[in-house]
């Protein structure tokens, strides 16, 4: 019988190393996610080009292209075309939507093909390191739940509403990685590389750390994919064993929600039930707000993850959102918004023809796990953004590859060479991309540094990008005054705020406009901010404008409203 012992070393230490990129704390602007993207993006280019530079074998079965890999593609094509029809305005905000897009072609081209070359083998791979990176997110999440005095630099501190995430920026992740974590042990556990009893207690306590989290969306795929195992339990005799335990997981699942929300009277109790939290409503505003605004420009879109814009038209439309909405909680969504419903509508049509191939296909029980993995992170992409992140794209994507390997889906067969190019010109742009980024985030830090008066050096120099010009653009205006700035570089900050709004960025720009002279610029712009903006902070950034105003009766010229 196989056991975990048995695995080639190689595979081990690749997980291990994609395992990192849920584990490493860094979440800062002015890309939160870099650091983690950036990693497993070199880990999966890694993994790739063993998969596409080994020696061919009798079992090789070639790449193909099939409608999902097509659909990525496209994707990846159609943030280039808006920025050549200047609907985006940055190239390097077109390269890194077209970076993302061809990695997640690529991550479901290698899944498929490895699959059907060495059946299992990316399973154990990615399984194992999501399985390695759900228990250290849970360490790290009982360390916060129980307030340990754990260092700050490696460990997130915990929010004031209490509810645990890990290094994961958002509880809801947390949720979606230790689900996953849940999978990767059943996929050990149907290959006989660990016990039953291992399983269960595995699987348990995943299930009370996904409970701590407090996330719906978690919740809601959690049970998705249990009611799932149990109806195939009684449909197929392969999951007939498993039936009891998938049932105790179902009733444990109560138990745990009860015994973490419960007061007992300690500090560990939420700060607010599950159940309690009014952000459906929100989110009913938004997919209202944001399929008007598809619908009013529905061939083209507004441009390729530029949420503020969407936003923007439907305020237009007489839709006023409770804050800043980047993205609309949906992913088909997001894409109608981006590039135009004809192209979700192409999305749509990949997904369901993926899913009638697996359900009309042979049964296999590692594509039924799969298609479990798969399931947990689409459930989350219908009602969050796991798919903003390449550490959850690229394991989503290489997912739904392997579901497909065997599977009568029409395809195309591509040339080795053609993949290995596309191979080498994402690795290059992955260097390019993060030479880049590391220069701006120091330079970043600098700004913020001053802006919190630590320190008294601070080097107001801006690097010079090769590729993410956005983030230059707005660097040259944070870090700028209405003399040294020209009409140019005004322009260009003006852009790279509304493709990264924020509350200090947006009042810089209405103080630059100003000081240049531009009234009705600095007004658009204070409209625009009480619009993205919410709450406290809105009514924080009229305060400080009335504050200018007494200082400099400039400043009286234009009114922010609360």
């Amino acid at each position: 019988m196989p056991t975990m012992s048995k695995l080639p070393i190689w595979t081990p230490l690749a997980s291990i190393l994609l395992a990192l990129a849920w584990l490493l704390p860094n979440a800062s602007p002015p890309w939160p996610a870099f650091h983690k993207d950036a990693w497993s993006a070199f880990v999966f280019c890694l993994v790739a080009a063993v998969v596409v530079f080994r020696r061919q074998t009798g079992g090789f079965r070639g790449f193909y292209l099939d409608p999902m890999v097509a659909v990525l593609l496209l994707l990846a094509v159609l943030p280039v075309v808006q920025w050549g029809l200047g609907v985006v305005h940055f190239s390097g905000h077109a390269a890194v939507g077209f970076g993302y897009f061809s990695a997640a072609a690529l991550a479901c081209l290698i899944g498929r093909t490895w699959e059907q070359s060495d059946p299992g083998k990316p399973g154990d791979f990615l399984f194992l390191a999501l399985l390695l990176a759900a228990l250290g997110t849970s360490w790290l999440m009982l360390a916060q739940w129980l307030r340990l005095d754990v260092n700050d630099v490696w460990v997130n501190p915990l929010p004031s509403w209490g509810r645990p995430y890990g290094n994961l920026v958002q509880p809801n992740n947390a949720a979606t990685l230790l689900i996953l974590g849940m999978v990767s042990l059943f996929w050990f556990a149907v290959q006989g590389r660990i016990g039953k009893v291992v399983w269960g207690v595995g699987s348990a306590y995943l299930l009370f750390l996904v409970v701590l989290t407090g996330s719906r969306s978690g919740y809601l795929s959690l049970l998705v994919v249990t009611l799932l195992g149990l109806f195939m339990g009684w449909r197929r005799a392969e999951f007939r064993p498993w039936r009891g335990a998938f049932a105790l997981l179902l009733g444990l699942f109560p138990l745990f929600v009860f015994l973490v929300t419960r007061d007992w009277g300690g500090e560990t109790a939420f700060a607010q039930q599950p159940f309690e939290r009014n952000l459906t409503s929100a989110r009913l505003l938004v997919y209202r707000a944001y399929l008007e605004a598809a619908w009013a420009s529905p061939w083209l879109g507004y441009g390729f993850e530029q949420g503020a814009v969407t936003q923007l038209a439907s305020a237009a439309l007489g839709h006023q959102l409770p804050g800043l909405f980047t993205w609309a909680h949906n992913a088909f969504l997001d894409l109608a918004t981006w590039f135009g419903i004809p192209v979700a509508l192409l999305a749509m049509a990949a997904v369901a023809v993926s899913l009638v191939a697996v359900l009309r296909g042979p049964f296999d029980m590692k594509r039924a796990v799969y298609f479990a993995g798969t399931c947990v992170v689409f459930l989350h992409g219908m009602v969050e953004l796991p798919l903003a992140y390449a550490y959850f794209l690229l394991p989503a994507s290489l997912m739904a590859g392997a579901m497909l390997a065997g599977l009568k889906v029409f395809a195309l067969p591509l040339p080795r060479a053609g993949v290995a190019t596309v191979l080498v010109g994402l690795i290059a742009m992955l260097g390019v991309i993060t030479h880049d980024y590391l220069q701006i985030e120091s330079a970043f830090y600098t700004w913020r540094f001053k802006q919190a008066n630590v320190g008294r050096n601070h080097p107001m120099d801006v690097p010079d990008t090769l590729l993410l010009n956005q983030a230059e653009a707005l660097l040259v205006g944070l870090r700028g005054t209405p003399e040294s700035m020209t009409g140019d570089s005004l322009r260009e900050f003006e852009q790279a705020v509304f493709l990264e709004p924020s509350a200090a960025a947006l009042q810089h720009l209405a103080e630059l406009q100003l000081g240049r002279g531009d009234i009705a610029a600095a007004q658009r712009t204070a409209d625009m901010g009480r619009l993205l903006t919410q709450g406290k902070e809105r009514k924080a950034l009229a305060a400080r404008w009335r504050y200018l105003g007494t200082q400099d009766p400039a400043f009286l010229a234009v009114v922010w409203r609360e």
